[in-house]
């Protein structure tokens, strides 16, 4: 739970999610941590934050909705954007070949907030650990793949 994981945070800070089913925020008493969903974590002073979680080891995957979903990466190091695929329908696509399909079951950005400013992570070609990711699905029946970066031993 937030309360058990977020314990050694001074009080006072907020923890947020989107609920892409019913198009509105979440606030921390209604949330259940999951492996590659994307959260806002608001602190009320300004400090360094070291946290770590439990990382998937073999590959993940993420129910999408339709419109927009809060995504973020399951690992602690950076998620090359080649490893994340869409599955749809019994087909696996690679997230690019799947936002150039026709018709497009995603939007080809990833949109992540850094310095007070939103920048599309496919840019970049990667998602950073601990970093959240707006990420819209243009098909109902979307689910996002997550592969490790190294098979695990």
């Amino acid at each position: 739970s937030p309360q058990i994981l977020f314990s050694p945070l001074p009080s006072g800070w907020l923890l947020y999610a989107w609920d892409a089913v019913h198009n509105r925020y979440l606030g921390k008493a209604e949330i259940s941590l999951s492996a590659g969903i994307g959260y806002w974590l608001k602190l009320p002073v300004s400090s360094p934050l070291s946290l770590s979680g439990i990382e998937l080891e073999e590959e993940g995957q993420l129910a999408l909705s339709e419109g927009w979903n809060l995504i973020g990466s399951p690992f602690s190091q950076d998620l090359p954007l080649e490893r994340v695929k869409i599955l749809r329908q019994g087909e696996t696509l690679s997230f690019l070949e799947a936002a150039i399909h026709s018709p497009p079951w995603v939007m080809g950005s990833l949109y992540g907030w850094q310095g007070g400013q939103y920048e599309d992570a496919a840019t970049k070609g990667i998602l950073q650990p601990g970093q959240g990711y707006w990420q819209k699905t243009l098909l109902p029946g979307c689910v996002l793949l997550f592969q490790p970066a190294e098979a695990p031993q």
